[in-house]
C-alpha cells in the first residue's frame, strides 16, 4: 500500500509539473481570443507547439552537451518567447520594459490591498470587488471553482490508479526509448525519438529518473494509447502519435469556426508532431520486421524494474555491480555496472560452492537477480528484436529463460551454503535478489 501511495504521489508532481510546463504557461502566452469562451483549445494548441519544440530542439541540445536543468526550462519556453518577440517585433525592449512595469504595479497594488484589508478588517468585500463578485455570489463562486478543481485532481488520480500501477513496459520498444532517454541525458548523441525527448524534459524538469518519466508519459497520451492498444501498437511513439492525431482533429474543429486566424496554425503543428511520431514508430517498425513500433507484452517482472533502480539509487557512490537480463542494463543505465546473467552463470557456474572461490567482478557489491518462477513472455513480444541488446531476444524464450534461471539458482545457493557474507537483498515469489559482498581474496 506505501508503494501504491509512492506511486500516485509521484505520479500526480510528474503531472502537475508537465501540466505547467506544457499547456499552463504556454495557454497563457498564447492568450484568448475574445470571441471564444472556454480555454481548452488555446491548451491544447500550447501543448502542441511546446511538444513539437521539444522535439525539434532536445536531438540538438543533446548532441551539444547542452541538455541540462537551465536549459531543459528553456526549451519549453522556447515557443512562447518566440510568440512574444514575434508580436513586438517592432520594440521587443520597450514592450519588455512595460511587461515588467505593468507587473510590478499589479503586484504592489495586491500588496497594498492586501496590508490594508488586514488593518480595516474588510477582507471579504475588497477581494469581492477586486474579482468582480458580489456579496451574494462570491462564495458560490468560490465553492464552484473549488469544486471544479476537486473534480480535476480526482480524475487525474483515477488516471494514474487505473493506467500505470507498475514501473515495467507493456511493450519491449519502450526500452529502446528508454535507451534514447538516458542517451540524451548523457550528451554527445544524436537521437530522434520524439517520446525520449519528452522524457528527458520531463526528467529534467521533475528531477525524477527517466524510466519514472516515460512510465507517467503513458497516462498523460491515454487517448493515443488507446487507440495503439487497439491496433498492437503499443509503444509510446505510437501512443504519442495518435494523440497528436487526436489533437489535430479537435483543432481542425476549432479552426472551422474561424474565431481567429491562427487556429489553423495550430492544426499544422499537431500534424507535424503526428509524422515526427510516427516516423520514430515505423522506423522502429521496419527495423524489427514487426510493423510499426513492434508488439506489447511484459519481458521483466515489475519488482526487477523497482529493485534494480533502488540499488542504483542506493549505491550510486558505492561501486556494485548488478548481474541481471538486459532490460536491468538499459534501466540502471551505466553499461559498466552490469553483467549479463547468461555470461555470469557461464563463467562462474561449476565454481561457486568451492569456499575458496570469490567472484572475480569489479566493485564492492553484487546483486544478482534470479527470477524463482521465469516469467512467460508473450510470443508477440518474444519475436520482436530489441535494438536496445542484441542478447535479448533468448532470454524470452520459455525453454532457454527456464533454463538459465535454473542454473542461476542454483549457482547463487550454491554461493550462499558455503560464504557466510552472502545473503538475499530482496525476495517474493517470482523474484530473489541475492547480494554477494567482496570478500578478500584468500591465499
Amino acid at each position: 500500500m506505501v508503494t501504491v501511495l509512492v506511486d500516485l504521489l509521484l505520479g500526480l508532481w510528474i503531472v502537475a509539473v508537465a501540466a505547467l510546463a506544457f499547456p499552463v504557461i504556454p495557454a497563457l502566452a498564447l492568450g484568448r481570443p475574445a470571441g471564444r469562451a472556454s480555454w481548452w483549445p488555446d491548451a491544447l494548441a500550447g501543448v502542441v507547439w511546446t511538444a513539437l519544440a521539444v522535439i525539434v530542439l532536445v536531438p540538438l541540445l543533446a548532441d551539444l552537451c547542452l541538455l541540462n536543468w537551465a536549459t531543459a526550462l528553456l526549451v519549453p519556453l522556447a515557443w512562447p518567447i518566440g510568440l512574444w518577440l514575434y508580436r513586438y517585433r517592432g520594440a521587443p525592449a520597450g514592450a519588455f520594459r512595460a511587461l515588467c512595469r505593468r507587473s510590478t504595479l499589479q503586484v504592489l497594488m495586491w500588496m497594498g490591498e492586501l496590508s490594508t484589508t488586514e488593518d480595516t478588517g474588510d477582507t471579504g468585500n475588497r477581494l469581492d470587488r477586486r474579482w468582480g463578485f458580489t456579496s451574494a455570489s462570491s462564495v458560490s463562486t468560490v465553492v464552484a471553482r473549488f469544486r471544479q478543481a476537486a473534480v480535476a485532481a480526482v480524475a487525474v488520480a483515477l488516471l494514474l490508479w487505473t493506467t500505470d500501477r507498475e514501473l515495467r513496459f507493456s511493450s519491449p520498444a519502450d526500452y529502446d526509448v528508454l535507451a534514447h532517454t538516458r542517451a540524451m541525458l548523457a550528451g554527445g548523441h544524436w537521437v530522434v525519438d520524439p517520446a525520449a525527448s519528452l522524457a528527458a524534459v520531463l526528467s529534467r524538469l521533475a528531477a525524477v529518473d527517466p524510466m519514472q518519466a516515460l512510465r507517467f508519459l503513458k497516462p498523460l497520451t491515454a487517448p493515443g494509447a488507446i487507440v495503439a492498444a487497439a491496433l498492437q501498437t503499443s509503444s509510446l511513439n505510437a501512443a504519442c502519435a495518435w494523440t497528436a492525431v487526436i489533437a489535430a482533429v479537435l483543432l481542425a474543429l476549432v479552426a472551422v469556426r474561424r474565431v481567429h486566424r491562427r487556429d489553423g496554425w495550430h492544426v499544422l503543428a499537431a500534424c507535424a508532431v503526428a509524422v515526427c511520431s510516427f516516423s520514430a514508430a515505423n522506423r522502429a517498425g521496419a527495423d524489427d520486421g514487426v510493423g510499426i513500433a513492434g508488439a506489447g507484452g511484459y519481458v521483466e517482472y515489475d519488482a526487477a524494474a523497482r529493485q534494480a533502480l533502488n540499488i542504483a539509487g542506493d549505491f550510486a557512490n558505492r561501486p556494485c555491480v548488478i548481474v541481471a537480463p538486459p532490460e536491468q542494463r538499459v534501466e540502471v543505465g551505466d553499461p559498466r555496472r552490469c553483467i549479463a546473467l547468461a555470461d555470469f552463470v557461464r563463467r562462474f557456474g561449476d565454481r561457486a560452492g568451492d569456499r575458496r572461490f570469490r567472484f572475480d567482478v569489479p566493485g564492492r557489491d553484487l546483486f544478482v537477480f534470479v527470477e524463482r518462477t521465469p516469467l512467460l513472455v508473450q510470443p508477440g513480444a518474444a519475436l520482436t528484436p530489441a535494438r536496445y541488446s542484441s542478447a535479448a531476444a533468448p532470454y524470452w524464450m520459455p525453454n532457454a529463460r527456464a533454463h538459465l534461471e535454473r542454473q542461476a539458482l542454483e549457482l547463487c545457493e550454491s554461493y550462499r551454503r558455503s560464504h557466510a557474507a552472502a545473503s538475499v537483498y530482496y525476495e517474493d515469489a517470482n523474484l530473489r535478489v541475492y547480494h554477494f559482498p567482496a570478500l578478500p581474496q584468500l591465499r
